[in-house]
């Protein structure tokens, strides 16, 4: 895995007897997270892992923790939501190769495997992607908000007129016409 926005690198002949890490994002790292998750903002970001060695490779078994504000999808008003997902992943040497015309079925283990790279687990990239795949990607603003603003909301035809009647009052001719 390569460094990200959230970068904690353990080297995996640290984790031989077994390795806790406890993670939290700093205030930098949640603000260029929030812009590549598409967030307003997030307001914490950390994860509680343990790490074993295995025969296969490196097991890592934990929580990711957080709290986000994402934009509604309907009313672009501020969406609060709480991330709390478990981790349960191998990290492996050689990945087989998947070739890219060729359909592949991955079975239920096949989604919990990524690929061990050069010695190095980036433990935030880890939590990073995990709480991405928390998150709701359709957030929406409570009912009560979403009928707010819905009565703010034009119809088509409403924003063609208001266009409409926008250019016309912008016309030098419409003083002359009135």
């Amino acid at each position: 895995m390569s460094a990200a926005e959230f970068s904690r690198i353990v080297r995996v002949d640290e984790v031989r007897g077994g390795l806790a890490k406890s993670i939290e994002a700093t205030e930098t790292e949640r603000k260029a997270l929030a812009r590549r998750f598409d967030l307003i903002r997030i307001e914490s970001l950390g994860a509680s892992l343990e790490l074993a060695q295995k025969a296969e490779g490196v097991e890592v078994r934990g929580t990711v923790y957080g709290e986000a504000v994402a934009s509604c999808v309907v009313s672009a008003e501020e969406v609060a939501q709480s991330i709390e997902e478990r981790v349960d992943i191998l990290l492996v040497e050689g990945l087989p190769d998947i070739p890219g015309d060729d359909e592949l079925e991955l079975g239920e283990v096949d989604l919990d495997r990524l690929p061990l790279e050069g010695g190095r687990i980036d433990l935030g990239e880890i939590a990073a992607m995990t709480f991405a795949l928390g998150l709701d990607p359709y957030p929406r603003a409570a009912e009560t908000t979403l009928a707010e603003a819905r009565r703010h909301l034009m119809t088509e035809e409403e924003a063609a007129a208001q266009e409409e009647a926008d250019r016309m009052s912008a016309s030098p001719f419409s003083k002359l016409k009135n």
